[in-house]
């Protein structure tokens, strides 16, 4: 399977891809709503570069936008891209 590619070499074509967001997270292992949860999410030390959201998509050349097939609504810029991997067979 490819990398990931950054959505300005994807294909406006109508192809359908796999497309993502990547961008900064606030992170903590605590547990939600304790106060060390409260620190580690305004901690930029803590902050790291991941996954928001992926899924299968194509460039709407009508609605001008990242799209899932929920048209018009489109997807919030994606910033990442990469083929569709191949299906695996059927089961006999």
């Amino acid at each position: 399977m490819s990398e990931w590619q950054p959505i300005e070499t994807a294909p406006k074509d109508g192809t359908r891809i796999l497309l993502a967001r990547h961008g900064w997270l606030n992170h903590s292992d605590a547990e939600y709503g304790t106060e060390q949860w409260s620190k580690d999410i305004w901690d930029n030390a803590k902050r790291k570069y991941d996954l928001w959201w992926a899924c299968t998509g194509f460039w709407s050349a009508k609605w001008k936008n990242w799209n899932d097939g929920m048209e018009p609504s489109g997807l919030s810029d994606p910033t990442h891209w990469m083929p569709t991997p191949p299906l695996p067979p059927l089961p006999t």
